[in-house]
């Protein structure tokens, strides 16, 4: 979920303190059904460790999944960028393994 949040603050977004601390807890999540989430129930529970969040996304970066307002996953096109707000490799994240191997399928696969 860092690295998440640092994609966000390089292309010009705004992290702060999320309202609640979200330290392994689980929560079910809506997705776009973009490529990384194909197949993948809707909603996707998955697992959270975070204190901070994104507040503000920039311009270029793609909302692909939430909870609520928060957002979960943001994708930049032109770099090839993709953060997750929450830890597919985590037991509590349903289909953890598969979402990651389709992220890699995803942004490994030539244009």
């Amino acid at each position: 979920c860092l690295g998440h949040q640092a994609i966000v603050a390089h292309y010009g977004g705004t992290v702060g303190r999320a309202e609640d601390v979200m330290h392994g807890k689980s929560s079910a999540i809506t997705h776009t059904g973009e490529a990384m989430f194909a197949g993948m129930p809707q909603p996707l529970h998955v697992a959270r460790y975070h204190s901070l969040m994104a507040l503000e996304l920039p311009d270029g970066l793609t909302p692909l999944a939430k909870v609520g307002t928060t957002v979960m996953a943001v994708y930049q096109s032109d770099d090839k960028m993709l953060g997750f707000q929450f830890h597919p490799e985590s037991i509590l994240t349903a289909e953890g393994s598969r979402l990651l191997l389709q992220s890699i399928h995803y942004l490994t696969k030539e244009d």
